[in-house]
């Protein structure tokens, strides 16, 4: 357990580290690759999402104590994406910030959808890690409300 707590705390310090360095660079070929991931995601285009992952592909959670690897591969992601676009038809992302360091994107984002006919929205923390013009892997923190 302290190990989880350990990779929690320099996880969160890494994203610090990242964000604080980067000198809010906001261009570059990792923060292209991620906006074209985030206007497929808005045109729900999974075929397009998952053309830009690489084959060894790894999304993790992170909540508190508790990280865990929430999709690995190209497959699981697919599988992944198609069934929450089921679940929310209306949901739409974008890209509040984003701060780049090499090959490490760090954005905040806010997401937006229907929900019994009322908008709902939530923000959230990601790094994704770019490598080759592929996504090799995300890290996301909680959302928020």
């Amino acid at each position: 357990m302290k190990v989880v707590r350990r990779a929690v705390r320099n996880g969160f310090a890494i994203l610090l580290f990242l964000w604080s360095c980067a000198g809010n660079r906001t261009a570059g070929p990792s923060l292209e690759v991620v906006q074209k991931h985030f206007k497929a995601f808005n045109w729900h285009d999974v075929a397009d999402l998952t053309a830009r992952l690489d084959t060894g592909f790894v999304w993790y959670s992170i909540d508190g104590d508790k990280v865990s690897v929430e999709v690995r591969g190209r497959e699981q992601f697919e599988a992944g994406m198609k069934s929450y676009f089921e679940s929310f038809p209306t949901v739409r992302s974008e890209i509040e910030e984003a701060t780049v360091t090499g090959r490490f994107v760090v954005i905040r984002e806010r997401v937006t959808w229907t929900q019994n006919g009322q908008e709902k929205t939530q923000s959230g923390l990601g790094v994704y890690e770019i490598e080759g013009g592929k996504i090799l892997r995300v890290w996301y923190y909680a959302s928020e409300e």
